[in-house]
């Protein structure tokens, strides 16, 4: 059966192999809706050839614990090789893609960012579009004043908004939940293949429910955000260093008080069962001052360790999941407003703007991006 098998996939194999030399001389050839495509079926895959892997592990793993000999599972491993040559020759048509386009010299230099994340980011940011880094935060799902509206919130909101038009009525929801009142309408009057359609009440509710933001692009930040926290250790990890401080931060923040109206905020504006770790960070059951200690020593605090007492008073406090998570974010958007000046620049060949928060809003600091262009 195996022998038969192999002899179906070789063409394909070879195809690949072809398509590979034949793009590399002709330097380049995959799309982006081609490399959008092959990004999420890259992480498709390598999730199948994980599940096959454990799937063998377990096998063994369960004969062993039964002192029996495991069940035959030769098909399942050879499935496993198969995921694992397909996955490989995915990755190496994004490689092409990502060498072959004029922004390689970006990544090259940005340790944690390999060519799959780099291939993702080029083929979802219209860099045209995005004259600033906040287009791209906001596009990534990275803008905290966006609020994304269940049906019933949308259908809540739209009802206490009041208008003498649809139109009017929907701009005024757009201030309310952060959105874009142009693209919040565009939404109302469209379909998602494009279709034009009438702007109604229902249409409208319709639209202020919809995603506001790329949910593979986000998916995406993420994954750069884990992979910053792998390199925070690497002497040429720039963005993972950037990580690493901004959690200290964030914890010295978090310890002192500062973050507690956003921990009381977070407990009445979701349901947190009672008896989770969380509801102990953000109701003040957990004590500062034990957690500091187990800082100091290297230790990730736990709401069991440091439930409070009469000898430690606790802290509304936001959870350590919520401090690593914030830390990351921090590091992507900056690798982001980097990787959006760098780009504009040279799509461009003028500055980007300022950002907002410079040029009015009264800050200085700037942090300029590690990547040197290639002339």
């Amino acid at each position: 059966m195996h022998a038969e098998l192999e002899s179906m996939l070789t063409p394909v194999y070879k195809l690949t192999r072809d398509m590979t030399k034949g793009l590399r001389q002709n330097g380049g050839g995959v799309t982006d809706s081609e490399a959008r495509y092959l990004v999420d079926l890259y992480y498709n895959m390598q999730a199948n050839r994980i599940a096959v892997g454990n799937q063998s592990k377990g096998l063994e793993r369960d004969a062993k614990k039964s002192g029996n000999t495991a069940e035959p599972h030769e098909a399942i491993d050879w499935v496993g090789k198969q995921f694992t040559a397909l996955e490989d020759s995915v990755a190496k048509l994004l490689a092409i893609y990502t060498e072959t386009h004029p922004m390689a010299w970006f990544f090259d230099q940005t340790t944690g960012i390999g060519p799959i994340l780099a291939a993702g980011l080029l083929a979802h940011i219209d860099i045209n579009k995005a004259p600033t880094a906040g287009h791209i935060w906001r596009f990534a799902g990275l803008d905290p004043n966006v609020q994304w509206c269940s049906r019933e919130q949308a259908k809540a909101i739209w009802t206490e908004t009041k208008g003498p038009s649809i139109e009017e009525r929907l701009v005024a929801v757009a201030e309310k939940v952060g959105r874009n009142p142009a693209n919040l309408i565009h939404m109302a009057t469209h379909k998602p293949d494009g279709t034009e359609v009438k702007l109604t009440e229902a249409n409208a509710c319709s639209a202020i429910s919809r995603k506001p933001f790329n949910g593979p692009l986000k998916t995406l930040c993420w994954k750069i955000g884990e992979s910053f926290v792998k390199v925070s250790n690497h002497p040429d990890g720039f963005y993972g260093r950037v990580y690493r401080e901004r959690k200290t931060l964030e914890w010295k923040r978090n310890l002192a008080g500062m973050l507690s109206d956003q921990a009381t905020k977070a407990l009445t504006g979701k349901k947190i069962g009672k008896q989770t770790d969380a509801h102990a960070w953000y109701s003040g059951g957990c004590s500062a001052e034990k957690a500091r200690a187990l800082l100091e020593s290297g230790t990730t605090p736990t709401a069991a360790a440091c439930k409070a007492d009469d000898d430690y008073p606790g802290v509304p406090m936001l959870p350590p999941a919520q401090i690593q998570m914030r830390s990351q974010r921090y590091a992507v958007k900056l690798f982001l407003s980097h990787l959006q000046e760098s780009w504009w620049r040279q799509e461009t060949g003028t500055e980007p703007p300022a950002p907002w928060v410079i040029a009015h809003g009264g800050h200085a600091h700037y942090i300029k991006p590690p990547q040197i262009a290639q002339k």
